[in-house]
């Protein structure tokens, strides 16, 4: 999931004509706060009942070199998060199943597909390879299906676009200032 912030004339025009170093040093402060303000608004649009999922949304800034030489920010479940290994989850009390937390908030968003414990795929994450299902020697029962319980990010970061451009106005708006003052001093 993912949004791109675009479409302020203005801003747009005047990127046009920086170089592109000059416009991603203005722009990168501008994106990160973006980033932060999109992940506060996912987070209370969060239901209080999957309160653990809350603490996977992050944002996290792009470096241009895995962004086609522009900077962009990322706000999502999981994201900016390094990969360590997390211990695994017991379940809490009489219920089966671990909860909706931060290792595995996208199943919250996303859904899942049909599962059983038991099994485990085999030979189909290649081409030309029919994926199957092998017994892994443990009981089969069927787990379920999680539908999505979430609306998605992108749906989040359009109904707050007004905000997100303002903010963004205002923090590019200090970077070419702060850019202005840069340029003269190396002038003299």
């Amino acid at each position: 999931m993912s949004a791109v912030v675009t479409g302020v004339r203005e801003l747009d025009m005047l990127f046009n004509n920086l170089s592109k170093g000059m416009a991603n040093r203005i722009a990168r402060p501008g994106l990160a706060k973006a980033g932060r303000l999109t992940a506060k608004k996912v987070k209370a649009a969060i239901p209080s009942r999957f309160k653990g999922a809350r603490s996977g949304i992050k944002s996290k800034s792009i470096k241009t070199k895995r962004n086609a030489g522009f900077a962009a920010a990322k706000v999502g479940f999981n994201v900016g998060q390094k990969k360590t290994k997390r211990e695994d989850q017991k379940p809490q009390g009489k219920r089966k199943g671990v909860g909706v937390g931060t290792a595995n908030a996208f199943w919250f968003a996303a859904g899942t597909d049909r599962r059983w414990t038991g099994t485990k795929r085999a030979g189909g994450h290649r081409k030309g390879r029919k994926n199957r299902r092998v017994l892994t020697g443990g009981v089969v029962r069927y787990t379920g299906r999680m539908l999505a319980q979430f609306p998605g990010v992108s749906d989040i970061a359009r109904q707050s676009k007004q905000e997100i451009d303002a903010l963004l106005r205002r923090e590019i708006q200090i970077g070419i200032e702060k850019e202005v003052i840069r340029q003269a001093k190396k002038r003299k």
